[in-house]
């Protein structure tokens, strides 16, 4: 009885919520409809044809609006997010010329309005217009690249077939020119005792022309992605870059793959003096990308790659390691190998792979001596170079053929420039002390003095510039604006609205005033706040080789 009882009140159950949902169909169909309840709809029969109503009927007198004209009314109504910002940036101006003093949340939030109504319109066209050349730029970059493998025949495989390839794709030249190697090529760039390094989206063209001025006598491109640069001429045009006055260049490239590095390389050999394999890149991307550092621990494919760039390419091949840890007798023979197979010139950083950001620590001098010791090319030394003085200690200490500053200098690119050069190449101590912590009107002037540079060569030239301007693009403004918090970081520490200000800032005027109001501020941060870039994971060190 029970069970029977309990299934007739489910039964009922059901039917009385089929009813419920069978009254909702029908008036959202008659709300559809645009009728009143009880108009022709409300009385319609199942399977019946609903009769006209007439058109003196209520129905007609009173009928509701079509959804579509209701939402465009209520659309209307709504104030559009445009009106509400601009009306929130009346607001805070209003705060601001009363004589209020905005707390740091309501500065970024002004600014973040500012943005979003008087620039981020503008940069969203400029942004369509750049997608669609890069799109342009790509369809050409995969014609020529069929047709270069049309007619290589399609020659697929290892290092040979991929410099084969690359061979017959090439219109017809002169023969190729055995390059100068070892010290007969560096004798030919000037014999460099003060080096530049490669660094990500930071060396690039003004920036090394800045660092040129002030005593560099060798710069490097920023790391370039090979397999990128072989395959698409959009990231060509956007990663390298040089003039007549940005010489001597070496062009950094990135990659494990011999033939894909040979065709990437040989794009460039004839604008640049030589050819740097990437070995000391240790952070998480070469990880992914099976390069740089994380290439260390297969010695024979590194010389694969330096034994096919140097009998592929016109120019000579050198190649930027890190130390092995725990182990300076691998390392050593590490380099010889690398020298063997065609290295022309090596710079070695001493420290390992692991060793970076937070657990950067001391840089080793030993081990760039005994590897200069045992081999038969110039030998950079890289790591522990933090002002001019340095630079002295770690040649007398290394006994290198010359010093490459990579952090420091990208803080004080004028860290060179107090250093004595005589014609021997020997490195006379500084003409002046530098400050651990340069004068902030000193780094204000370097900034304006690149600013300047970078409006005669954007940092990225295949910028889309929008009404014929010569503003910067996305990736150009990337580049400048991590510059400029490297030249600026003491001074920004305490100047909050002007670090927010560079934060937000679009355009070369915009950041040029950031740079002024700082130098007009004058003097330095608080002791206790008084850390310079290159310093900042490296606080906890002693003064020395760090």
């Amino acid at each position: 009885m029970s069970g029977g009882a309990g299934g007739g009140g489910l039964e009922v159950g059901v039917l009385a919520g089929c009813r419920a949902r069978w009254g909702c169909w029908r008036a959202a169909r008659d709300r559809c409809s645009g009728q009143l309840a009880h108009g022709p709809l409300a009385n319609m029969a199942d399977g019946a044809t609903p009769a006209a109503a007439p058109p003196s009927s209520p129905a007609a007198a009173v009928a509701a609006p079509p959804p579509a004209a209701a939402a465009a009314a209520a659309a209307a109504a709504k104030p559009s997010a445009s009106v509400a910002r601009k009306r929130q940036i009346a607001e805070l101006e209003a705060r601001q010329a009363g004589g209020e003093t905005l707390s740091k949340n309501a500065r970024k939030k002004l600014l973040k309005l500012r943005y979003r109504e008087e620039v981020l319109p503008g940069r969203k066209v400029q942004q369509r217009q750049q997608r669609q050349q890069r799109r342009k730029q790509k369809k050409e970059g995969r014609r020529i690249k069929a047709a270069a493998t049309a007619a290589s025949g399609g020659a697929v495989g290892g290092a040979v077939a991929g410099a084969a390839s690359v061979a017959a794709a090439a219109p017809p030249m002169a023969p190729r020119v055995a390059p100068k190697v070892g010290f007969a090529f560096f004798e030919a760039i000037g014999r460099p005792r003060l080096v530049a390094a490669p660094m990500v989206n930071q060396s690039e063209l003004p920036f090394r022309l800045l660092m040129r001025r002030y005593g560099a006598q060798l710069c490097y491109t920023p790391m370039i992605d090979a397999r990128s640069f072989a395959s698409s001429a959009a990231y060509r045009a956007a990663s390298f870059s040089t003039c007549a006055a940005d010489r001597p260049l070496i062009a950094q490239f990135a990659g494990d793959d011999p033939a894909t590095l040979l065709r990437a390389a040989l794009l460039v050999q004839d604008d640049v003096d030589a050819v740097d394999l990437n070995f000391g890149c240790p952070q998480g991307i070469a990880r992914r990308g099976h390069y740089g550092a994380f290439l260390l621990d297969e010695p024979d494919l590194m010389c694969r790659l330096v034994r096919v760039l140097h009998e592929g390419l016109s120019v000579p091949v050198t190649c930027k390691v890190r130390m092995l840890p725990d182990d300076p007798l691998a390392t050593i023979a590490l380099c010889q190998r690398l020298q063997d197979a065609g290295c022309s010139l090596l710079t070695v950083h001493g420290r390992t792979r692991d060793q970076k950001g937070q657990m950067t620590g001391r840089v080793d001098w030993d081990i760039i001596a005994a590897v200069k010791e045992k081999l038969s090319i110039p030998v950079i030394a890289n790591g522990g170079i933090e002002v001019a003085e340095d630079v002295v200690r770690c040649l007398e200490a290394t006994r290198a053929d010359g010093v490459m500053s990579s952090e420091a200098i990208l803080a004080c690119p004028d860290l060179f420039e107090p250093l004595q050069v005589d014609s021997t190449g020997s490195v006379g101590h500084p003409s002046r002390t530098a400050a651990a912590v340069p004068a902030m009107e000193r780094q204000c002037a370097l900034a304006q003095e690149y600013l300047h540079l970078a409006r005669q060569h954007p940092p990225s030239p295949s910028a889309t510039l929008a009404g014929g301007t010569r503003e910067h693009d996305t990736r150009s403004n990337g580049i400048i604006k991590s510059h400029l918090f490297k030249l600026l970081y003491t001074g920004l520490q305490t100047n909050e609205d002007l670090r927010d200000r560079l934060q937000f800032a679009q355009t070369f005027d915009e950041h040029s005033d950031v740079v002024a109001d700082l130098s007009k501020r004058g003097g330095q941060a608080p002791a206790a706040a008084a850390m310079s870039w290159y310093r900042r994971h490296r606080r906890g060190e002693a003064e020395g080789a760090t």
